[in-house]
Order: structure tokens, then C-alpha cells, then sequence
């Protein structure tokens, strides 16, 4: 499946940053469908979410957004956290972000630390824009849609297409260097209240356990320290921090 074509690109580590990267890139959907197939549903639901995840998997590294769109079809009205986990991978599709985009920033971090992982990687997982599909909307419906699947590597890499999605339509540039460039000049105009409730939400569902040494939540972690609880300041510590 597109999932596992991505993973095997990329080397084991659980204790490195790779092993952190490969829950994100995972999508979280090896582990909710394993469970799901083993235990052999026969429900019209269940068939049904069969169908479109079959439907993801047949459309190579390179998805068309209507394909992808298409393949949503057999779970139209199923919101169920399985759906949803379906739902959510394609909107990734949709947006343009696919394997090679994951692949992609994987290599763009593997030398960096700090806040210029988090800089790197919502470059990278910003939703391009033109066309039909691609807007804030969209991250915005992709957030939502992985938020309801209740898997936390969803969220995370959602979270963070939003984040850098809402910062690049304002830079009007999804490059790293100066995606946060505009919003320091003007911080209303990105939003920072928008900005802080994604850092609140990615950091209290991802950055548990080991991921809190991750450099992406150290970052988030920062922002909503100095935040103090405000999401508004904390968008805007985060702001500062890109």
C-alpha cells in the first residue's frame, strides 16, 4: 500500500530521528488495519472502508487529486475512526503531498536540529497552491479528518501541513528559509490564534513519552511555554520560533 511503499525508502531507529519520522510517514494506518483485516469484518462498513483503502493503494506514487478524491466514494457518510484514518490519507493526496514528498523531507532534515526541523518539514508538508483542492480548506479538512481518526502520528503530520500551509499563503513561498518571514512582519495576517490551537492540539496528542525529545515537539513545547496557556501567544512565539 502507499504507506508501505514509503516505509521501506527509509531505515529502522526508534531511538533516532528516522524512527520518530517513520510514525509520521506511517500515517498511523499499518496499525489500525492490521487488527481490521486479521479480524475478517463482513459489515457493509467494513467492506466498504476495504474498498477504498484497495482504491489508495492502486494509485501509484504519483495521485491525481480527483483520483484520490474518487477513491472516497465507497465510505461517503462512514465516519467511523477507521474511515476517517482513510479520509485522511487521501486528503493528503488530494493536497499534492505523496510518497516522494515524504521521502523528500526526510532527506531535507537528516542534517538538521532544532527549530529548522520544524521549519523544514512544514515547508515540505505545506498544501501547494492552485488548483481545485489546494488551499487552507484543504489542510484545514485534513486536520479535522486525521484529528477524527484518534491516531496521533495522523494529527502530527496533519498539524503540521496546516501550520505551514497557513504561514506559505501569507509568504506567498513554501520555501524554508523564508515560509515565517511575512508572518513575523505581520502576525495578525497569519493567524497566530489558529497557529497556537494547532500547537496545543499536535503537542498534547504526539509529544508523549519518547517523541518529547523530538525536535519538532521541543519546538512546540517552547512556544506554548511561552505562551502561557494563550493560543494567540503561543501562534506567536511559534511564529518567532520558525
Amino acid at each position: 500500500m502507499v504507506i508501505r511503499r514509503v516505509y521501506k525508502h527509509l531505515p529502522p531507529g526508534e531511538n533516532s530521528r528516522m524512527g520518530r519520522i517513520e510514525r509520521f510517514i506511517l500515517f498511523g494506518a499499518v496499525l489500525c488495519f492490521v487488527g481490521f483485516f486479521i479480524a475478517g469484518c463482513e459489515s457493509t462498513e467494513d467492506n466498504n472502508i476495504a474498498k477504498a483503502q484497495k482504491c489508495l493503494d492502486g494509485l501509484g506514487s504519483n495521485p491525481t487529486p480527483s483520483d484520490a478524491q474518487n477513491c472516497l466514494q465507497p465510505i461517503s457518510g462512514d465516519y467511523s475512526a477507521n474511515a476517517e484514518v482513510i479520509r485522511c490519507a487521501a486528503d493528503f493526496m488530494i493536497g499534492g503531498i505523496t510518497d516522494q514528498t515524504l521521502i523528500n523531507a526526510y532527506n531535507a532534515i537528516k542534517n538538521l536540529s532544532g527549530s529548522a526541523v520544524a521549519q523544514t518539514l512544514v515547508s515540505y508538508l505545506t498544501q501547494p497552491s492552485g488548483g481545485p483542492y489546494t488551499s487552507t480548506n484543504l489542510a484545514q479538512t485534513t486536520y479535522q479528518d486525521c484529528q477524527a481518526s484518534g491516531v496521533s502520528s495522523l494529527m502530527y503530520l496533519a498539524g503540521l501541513s496546516y501550520t505551514g500551509t497557513q504561514l506559505a499563503v501569507v509568504e506567498g513561498s513554501a520555501n524554508p528559509s523564508t515560509i515565517a518571514n511575512a508572518c513575523q512582519s505581520s502576525p495578525s495576517s497569519c493567524n497566530p490564534q489558529t497557529l497556537g490551537s494547532i500547537a496545543q492540539t499536535v503537542y498534547g496528542s504526539y509529544c508523549t513519552g519518547s517523541n518529547q525529545t523530538n525536535s519538532v515537539c521541543t519546538t512546540l513545547s517552547s512556544a506554548i511555554s511561552s505562551g502561557n496557556g494563550n493560543p494567540s501567544a503561543i501562534g506567536q512565539s511559534l511564529i518567532n520560533l520558525l
